[in-house]
């Protein structure tokens, strides 16, 4: 089995707010958590009961060749209410540099306040995985794994 290493990949970020750029998690290296900007200072307010907004970061990514980057909910918001960020993670390919914008939708049963300054987001570097040819598992190990067929 091919044995998998971890590399640095420079990534460039044009930061359009006045506030810091954000960190790199220590815990996952290929994270960056995201946070919102209001453009007023004043917080945002997501209704209950499937309300929406779309919120801005200024954030834009300049991704490199052969990777992609996953913008995921951030854990706060799914750990302290039902408020989500979309549907389904989003992907922003190489070649592509546009502000990431986060669009929140609050199931829950009490509206949601997202203030200035707030993580909204996680982004997930990772590199692209190209399907080249599938082929079939031994059927011996796929017999003991799952009791028999073709």
């Amino acid at each position: 089995m091919e044995e998998l290493s971890l590399s640095a990949v420079e990534v460039k970020v044009v930061n359009r707010s006045s506030k810091p750029l954000p960190k790199v998690s220590v815990m996952n290296p290929s994270e960056l958590d995201v946070s919102a900007h209001m453009w007023d200072g004043r917080p945002v307010v997501v209704p209950n009961g499937g309300g929406s907004d779309v919120l801005h970061t200024l954030l834009a990514v300049e991704v490199p060749e052969g990777y992609e980057i996953i913008v995921l909910p951030h854990r706060r918001l799914e750990l302290v209410s039902l408020v989500t960020a979309f549907g389904k993670p989003r992907v922003i390919n190489s070649g592509c540099l546009t502000e990431i914008l986060v669009e929140v939708t609050n199931n829950g049963k009490k509206d949601f306040v997202i203030h200035d300054g707030d993580e909204i987001a996680t982004l997930k570097l990772r590199r692209k995985i190209i399907w080249t040819e599938l082929i079939p598992p031994d059927s011996t190990l796929y017999n003991e794994k799952y009791g028999g067929g073709k």
